[in-house]
């Protein structure tokens, strides 16, 4: 799923009925305001580039890593996992996370990328 350009997109239209939303992503990058809707169980987040795919590309500068952040969907659960990946590091909430380690994300969260990318969180029921 792409992101929808906030500016452009007008009325937002989110992805086709066919696709279950799980959550949405709000942030601004280099490229101005984005929404991305979480519809698979697990998320790539970072620049990207370099031989490395991600899910959701940031247009920013190198602080962000190319694989800054993984988010992975429990269904079981109903909740969402988060793990840093990064050099510059992730924080949620203010709560610095430690490199590689998974933890429960809560269900509206703001996520701070190396302190130069901020996202708001929300899961959907």
């Amino acid at each position: 799923m792409q992101p929808l350009k906030t500016e452009d997109a007008g009325p937002l239209a989110p992805p086709p009925a066919s696709e279950r939303i799980y959550a949405e992503i709000r942030y601004e990058d280099d490229s101005g305001p984005q929404i991305y809707f979480v519809t698979q169980d697990e998320v790539t987040i970072g620049r990207g580039g370099d031989g490395r795919v991600v899910d959701l590309a940031l247009y920013s500068d190198d602080d962000i890593s190319r694989e800054h952040l993984r988010l992975r969907r429990d269904p079981a659960r109903n909740r969402f996992l988060i793990m840093d990946r990064s050099m510059n590091g992730t924080a949620v909430d203010g709560r610095k996370l430690v490199r590689d380690i998974e933890e429960t994300l809560p269900p509206k969260a703001s996520i701070a990328l190396a302190e130069h990318v901020k996202m708001q969180f929300e899961q959907r029921s």
